[in-house]
């Protein structure tokens, strides 16, 4: 079970990387535009930008040194959590996975990283019925189910950060969406919550 619960993690999270990559080159084919909008300034977000980075190397690190060295939890000081946390982490991760993929297709042309300055069009459909931020939800999703098969101090630390900067980001795309659409935003906001 150990050996299918470290491949399946990092499958899983190997898929969303290169998905999320593919989509990025995708769409500045497609468009010209590069949907990485974090920049290097001093600004809220582009220093969330920098977090998203370190977040993200640190996940991949994690989850291939893992799925090669499986004696990782112990070096890292494994929390008790039972067999079945590390399934219902590695059914959180595939499902994070697929709800990441979807949400992010849904967005068509205006999937972004960040916030873009230049006017997208407002999504409202698909999984964007049910939440605001889906590739959020998704993503918060990934880090909780990282957590639960690999319980560890350092995938606590990251699903903490990730319950702390995603909320900051989530809200500057908010206002930014806001300013762009105006009351066809505020009446979408009215109506979908923030998360779920």
């Amino acid at each position: 079970m150990d050996e299918v619960v470290r491949w399946g993690t990092l499958v899983c999270l190997s898929a969303t990387g290169v998905f999320s990559a593919w989509r990025t080159v995708w769409l500045r084919r497609r468009t010209g535009v590069n949907p990485i909008t974090f920049g290097r300034s001093d600004s809220a977000h582009d220093y969330l930008g920098r977090v998203f980075r370190v977040v993200t190397a640190a996940v991949a690190v994690l989850a291939l040194t893992w799925a090669l060295v499986p004696a990782v939890p112990q070096a890292l000081g494994s929390l008790p959590l039972g067999t079945g946390a590390r399934v219902v982490g590695l059914v959180l991760l595939c499902a994070a996975t697929a709800w990441i993929t979807a949400a992010q297709v849904q967005m068509g042309r205006s999937w972004r990283v960040g916030v873009d300055p230049e006017p997208t069009a407002l999504v409202t459909t698909g999984l964007f019925r049910l939440s605001r931020n889906p590739v959020f939800v998704g993503m918060l999703g990934m880090l909780a189910g990282l957590f639960l098969v690999l319980p560890t101090a350092p995938t606590l630390a990251l699903l903490a950060v990730g319950l702390t900067a995603f909320p900051v980001q989530v809200r500057l795309e908010e206002d930014h969406l806001r300013r762009l659409h105006g009351d066809a935003y505020d009446r979408y906001r009215a109506s979908v919550r923030r998360w779920l």
